[in-house]
């Protein structure tokens, strides 16, 4: 019979065989898997090339997602740098267009629309699923100001609302202080589990999840959308933000461009009586209705022509020039294929007497 002492030694033995495992699984993948070329606390990596099996609004199609050698989707960014008109798009999923090839998402498309006007454009799609104001002025410290674009052309607003709506689900995924992101950033070893976490758990890779077409779903006893006085403190948070995103593109002598955000929701009977979920919070407490959501939006994208009219920033009401059809949106508020043309189009006819004058 094993000792105590011996049983020991071997689970010893097995913890520390595993743990210098895992030391040379990370320091062999740290040599085959490019670092973060900002050291920056977001998932952005040079050179990955994921083939995405996507079905929406009723057909399905191979699409590839890659990124540059700054870790941004997009070309790779013009050398000399200086000789370009650089643009860097940044936002949430709406503006990274996930599910969206390379070459359909809307910076892409719209660095083909302005290279019409000057043919030394250059667009980056900076873009992060999930992220909220408080993302995209940590993206600025870290990555913005290093890049130092010529502009930065921001889509905002749809993230900030559904945290306003749930703020008992704090949305974590542009907060670079949890542990578990500052160990995802530095551990080549914790990516390539999460990454095969969302493939096998989540099929994020092959999404066989996804419905044919998008449904509103009917709802009964909505939780009635809260007024701009009940929502006072995060539209302040939200004022405060943009204004900091604002002065920090002044200090590095970038133009910054703010877009609302367009949605499918509208403040209509039918979205009266249909939900306007936000996938990604699971609250089961709170049902609101399209039209309560699309109220709630409304409000923030009213608030950021405020603020960009007080600090005499140019801001093009995107959200009024896309109407509110499935024919641009694949959900509630990511555009598909043809939505994505169509802010690129819009995008560039606000942009281009600024590139005119280059």
């Amino acid at each position: 019979m094993m000792s105590k002492s011996y049983r020991l030694a071997q689970v010893g033995l097995l913890c520390t065989s595993l743990v210098v495992s895992l030391l040379l699984i990370e320091v062999v993948s740290r040599w085959l898997i490019p670092s973060n070329p900002f050291n920056c606390t977001f998932a952005m990596y040079p050179h990955r090339k994921r083939l995405l099996r996507v079905t929406k609004q009723g057909e399905t199609k191979t699409i590839t997602h890659s990124t540059n050698r700054w870790g941004l989707r997009g070309d790779e960014p013009p050398e000399p740098w200086n000789s370009f008109y650089t643009i860097l798009t940044v936002g949430g999923s709406t503006t990274q267009c996930y599910y969206l090839d390379d070459h359909d998402t809307w910076p892409y498309r719209l660095q083909e629309e302005l290279r019409r006007f000057n043919p030394r454009v250059w667009v980056g799609n900076a873009g992060l699923d999930g992220h909220t104001t408080y993302g995209h002025l940590e993206l600025m410290k870290q990555v913005v100001s290093v890049i130092k674009p010529k502009a930065i052309v921001v889509l905002v607003g749809v993230n900030d609302a559904a945290l306003a709506l749930h703020p008992a689900k704090p949305y974590v995924y542009d907060d670079p202080g949890r542990w578990t992101w500052r160990l995802y950033r530095q551990s080549r070893v914790a990516q390539t589990l999460y990454a095969w976490y969302l493939i096998l758990a989540k099929h994020a890779h092959h999404v066989k999840d996804n419905p044919l077409a998008y449904i509103p779903t009917k709802i009964h006893d909505a939780v009635p959308a809260p007024s701009a006085r009940d929502l006072e403190k995060p539209l302040e948070l939200y004022q405060d933000h943009l204004k900091e995103m604002i002065h920090r593109a002044r200090a590095m002598q970038s133009e910054i461009f703010f877009l609302t955000q367009p949605i499918l929701w509208e403040d209509t009977p039918f979205w009266e009586a249909h939900e306007g979920s936000f996938y990604w919070v699971d609250d089961p407490t709170k049902l609101y209705s399209g039209a309560a959501c699309a109220q709630v939006i409304h409000l923030y994208n009213k608030t950021l022509l405020d603020v960009c009219r007080e600090e005499h920033i140019a801001c093009y009401d995107l959200a009024g020039a896309i109407p509110h059809t499935e024919e641009y949106f694949y959900d509630s508020f990511h555009f598909n294929e043809r939505g994505a043309s169509r802010v690129a189009h819009c995008v560039a006819q606000f942009l281009k007497d600024k590139l005119s004058q280059t």
